[in-house]
């Protein structure tokens, strides 16, 4: 049983999880918005592809929101919570960049055996390499019919 099977079948999930781990508020300052852009690209792309996915970079936007509220904003407060889902993914895309909080989610997920893809395109291809192995379409796995 390869990997797609084996968390679909064990976990009973349609959706595999993927995490996207990168730069947020990373020197030089000013930067955040290209990085939350690159990411919620990757996101809108996996999505697409019938992915679940956590954009732990969202919770920027509840911290602007807190910031306007006059609330302290939770920062890297944030990186536990994150943590936390990043152990219940199935895999991680590691977008490039320099990130303290991003190194330690690589660490996590090798801890955890989560693997890791630098790319959207490696990581649909991987899974769907491992997809063709089993001889499965989509259509087949879930809904029992090509």
């Amino acid at each position: 049983m390869n990997l797609v099977d084996s968390i679909t079948r064990e976990r009973k999930v349609d959706m595999l999880k993927v995490f996207i781990s990168g730069p947020i508020d990373t020197p030089p300052p000013g930067d955040q918005k290209q990085y939350i852009e690159k990411a919620m690209k990757a996101a809108y792309e996996l999505s697409e592809r019938g992915f679940a996915v956590y954009l732990p970079h969202a919770m920027w936007f509840v911290d602007r929101y807190a910031e306007g509220m006059r609330w302290q904003p939770l920062g890297r407060r944030n990186m536990p919570q994150s943590t936390e889902w990043l152990k219940l993914c199935d895999m991680i895309l590691r977008i490039p960049g320099v990130s303290y909080g991003a190194l330690r989610e690589e660490e996590i997920a090798r801890e955890c055996k989560i693997p890791i893809y630098t790319s959207v395109e490696d990581l649909i291809q991987a899974v769907e390499e491992e997809r063709e192995e089993t001889k499965l379409s989509y259509s087949e796995r879930y809904w029992g019919f090509d």
